[in-house]
C-alpha cells in the first residue's frame, strides 16, 4: 500500500498546519486551542426557541424617548438572562473536581467579533443594572475591545455568555460554550414574520 505521512492523523479544530511559511496568529491559535478544550470537556446540548419581539422593539424605543440611551435588543436579552439567572441559579453553577460550585455574583460575556478572531469581555453584576445603564457598560466594553484595551480582568468571571448574529442576517446558529463557563445563548435576527396569534394570522 501507499506510504502513511507522518504527525496526526486529525488536527484540532484551527490548528491544522499553516502553508509553508505561514504562521498562525497567536489570538487565533489560543482561540482554537480554548473552544477544542470546550467541545471535549463540556457536554452540550441544544434547546430553540422562536420569540415574538414586536413589544419589546416597542419598550426599546420607549426607553430611548425616557431616557435618551439607546439600548440594542441585546441589551434586553442580556437584562432578561441575568434575572434568569438569579431566579434559577442552577442555569450558572458549575462543575469542577471538588463538585458544583454554586453561582455567585451575576456576571455574562458579551461575544464581540474582531478581525484577528473573537473575544469575550465581561458585564459584571448585570442584575443591578438597570437596561439605560447596561446599554451604556455593553457599549464601552465592546469599543475597549475594538481598540485592543482590554484586560485579562475584563474577560474573566463569566456564569454565561451572550452571542449574536443577527447584524448579519443570520436566523439560527450553534455556538460553543467558553470553557469555565456553564451556557451560551446564541441570538438571530429580528424579522417581520406572520404568524398565528389567537386562530388568526
Amino acid at each position: 500500500g501507499e506510504a502513511v505521512p507522518e504527525g496526526p492523523a486529525v488536527q484540532p479544530v484551527g490548528l491544522s498546519r499553516p502553508p509553508e511559511g505561514e504562521e498562525v496568529p497567536v489570538m487565533r491559535r489560543i482561540i482554537a486551542e480554548r473552544m477544542t478544550r470546550s467541545k471535549s470537556t463540556i457536554p452540550h446540548y441544544y434547546l430553540v426557541v422562536e420569540v415574538d419581539v414586536t413589544e419589546l422593539v416597542a419598550l426599546r424605543r420607549e426607553v430611548f424617548r425616557r431616557h435618551g440611551v439607546r439600548p440594542s435588543l441585546n441589551d434586553f436579552i442580556v437584562a432578561a438572562c441575568a434575572r434568569a439567572l438569579r431566579e434559577v441559579s442552577q442555569v450558572g453553577a458549575r462543575w469542577t473536581e471538588g463538585g458544583i460550585e454554586p453561582l455567585g455574583r451575576i456576571h455574562i460575556g458579551l461575544a464581540v467579533a474582531l478581525e484577528e478572531g473573537l473575544v469575550v469581555p465581561v458585564l459584571r453584576d448585570v442584575d443591578a443594572l438597570t437596561v439605560p445603564e447596561l446599554a451604556q457598560r455593553s457599549r464601552a466594553l465592546i469599543e475597549k475591545a475594538r481598540t485592543k484595551r482590554l484586560t485579562p480582568g475584563d474577560c474573566a468571571g463569566a456564569a454565561m455568555t451572550v452571542t449574536s448574529l443577527g447584524t448579519f442576517g443570520i436566523d439560527f446558529f450553534i455556538p460553543i460554550i467558553p470553557p469555565g463557563q456553564s451556557a451560551i445563548l446564541a441570538v438571530g435576527q429580528a424579522v417581520d414574520r406572520p404568524v398565528v396569534h389567537l386562530g388568526k394570522v
